[in-house]
């Protein structure tokens, strides 16, 4: 009797101490994203503002590749952007070709790798997450301009 009330003590510790673990479901990252806000510091900039800027498509394939391409029939130019007189960002040239990109995922977290002609490459960092139903992807990539070196925020969603 002891022996059995010992034992029963003992799974209801262990099936109390068992928490449900809530996991994020992993979200589908496959599809064509266009970008919504572009950030560079002094430079931000959204597509109601620059129509342009929802030219710049990342294809994302399943097979771990994808690639980037703008699909505006003129460059997509952002200048004097948030009032910083002079300032002038080309963010898409039609025709302009695109670097080859690789991905890795760990949850909804994701790094992609450029490869250069040289084999060296620039990663970049993205989480996907879901927003009003909508799935969105925050993109932070480090980039040097001019020998200062930028830290450069866009969103893109699904299309």
């Amino acid at each position: 009797m002891i022996k059995k009330f010992i034992l029963l003590s003992a799974a209801a510790l262990v099936i109390a101490g068992c928490k449900k673990d809530k996991k994020t479901p992993l979200l589908d990252i496959t599809g064509a994203w266009k970008m919504t806000t572009f950030d560079q510091g002094r430079i931000s900039a959204t597509a109601s503002q620059y129509p342009c800027i929802e030219n710049n498509i990342l294809a994302v394939n399943a097979d771990g590749t994808a690639s980037g391409q703008y699909s505006g029939g003129t460059p997509c130019v952002l200048s004097n952007v948030g009032g910083n007189t002079g300032t002038i960002v080309t963010l898409g040239v039609p025709g302009q070709s695109s670097t080859p990109v690789t991905w890795i995922r760990n949850g909804n977290d994701f790094i992609f790798r450029q490869t250069t002609s040289t084999g060296s490459g620039q990663r970049f960092y993205a989480t996907l997450s879901s927003v009003n139903n909508q799935l969105t992807l925050h993109i932070t990539d480090t980039i040097t301009v001019g020998g200062n070196v930028l830290i450069k925020h866009e969103t893109r969603v699904k299309q």
